[in-house]
């Protein structure tokens, strides 16, 4: 035997599940709305980055503090003790907002730069690939920004 379905019972309606489209049109026209902010936001990150980086010289020469304004994340190796000796193990560690980081050295041979933690007194080795991270996460990111946009409303 088999069972009937009835489909009039069923509930339907027209409208649109969240995260879905109504047609590809707009899928697409979200997809290059997207596209153009992105692309906006390069372009604004272009421009500031040199800003940022003459910036971030002077402040490590006049050993200014950097302050961290967003979690600063970056990777690092630490010795791990065994009873066989001890090996090296790749680090993800994180500075906190709030923190005050004074510029101590620079190691060119082992491409890092050595910053001191003003409230805690800790050493963070920053290496040279996160030069970017700490560049957009301290606060070097948003004075670059206002002198940028001084520098447009004086032209």
């Amino acid at each position: 035997m088999s069972k009937k379905i009835n489909w009039q019972n069923g509930k339907y309606s027209s409208s649109v599940k969240s995260g879905t489209y109504r047609s590809m049109k707009d899928k697409f026209a979200k997809s290059a709305d997207e596209q153009r902010e992105y692309e906006q936001i390069q372009a604004h990150r272009e421009q500031l980055l040199p800003v940022m980086s003459e910036l971030l010289k002077i402040r490590m020469l006049d050993r200014t503090p950097l302050n961290v304004m967003r979690p600063l994340n970056y990777q690092t190796s630490e010795l791990q003790k065994s009873d066989r000796g001890g090996r090296f193990v790749d680090t993800v560690k994180q500075i906190t907002p709030g923190s005050q980081l004074i510029f101590k050295n620079m190691n060119q041979t082992m491409q890092y730069f050595l910053f001191e933690d003003a409230r805690t007194g800790q050493e963070h080795e920053i290496s040279f690939v996160d030069r970017e991270k700490l560049m957009t996460q301290t606060d070097i990111y948003n004075v670059a920004s206002k002198y940028l946009a001084s520098n447009k409303e004086n032209e």
